[in-house]
């Protein structure tokens, strides 16, 4: 009887989980990155800019980040969606605080400073 027992309430339960509605949650957050098994480290999801000049840029720059020159970013912006998630890093701290004072200005506020691109080497994005 008890070996008949626990196969019957397994199946009730897994009955009862099949019928139960599904609800969808929304969450939108900004992952911590997250470290590979090659070392390297996956960068956050959204838009990420890349705030040095076009030659610092054509030297190195991260994966998928698009070269706006902090100089040129208020005219530039505009393309992205107020809602996005903007990742900016450029090698100095005052050209972000700079291009974050911008982008807060034209109503960009889920902007990240993701600081100097030497230190985001350093720390294994690419």
């Amino acid at each position: 009887m008890k070996k008949l027992l626990f196969p019957m309430a397994l199946t009730a339960l897994l009955a009862a989980c099949a019928t139960a509605p599904v609800q969808t949650v929304s969450v939108q957050t900004t992952p911590a990155p997250v470290q590979t098994a090659q070392g390297l480290k996956i960068k956050n999801k959204g838009h990420w800019i890349d705030l040095r000049s076009p030659i610092a840029y054509e030297q190195g720059h991260l994966s998928g980040a698009v070269n706006i020159p902090v100089e040129q970013l208020s005219k530039r912006i505009t393309a992205l969606d107020k809602n996005a998630t903007i990742n900016v890093y450029c090698d100095n701290q005052p050209c972000t605080n700079q291009a974050m004072q911008t982008l807060q200005q034209l109503g960009y506020h889920n902007a990240i400073n993701q600081g100097d691109y030497d230190n985001l080497l350093q720390q294994g994005y690419r």
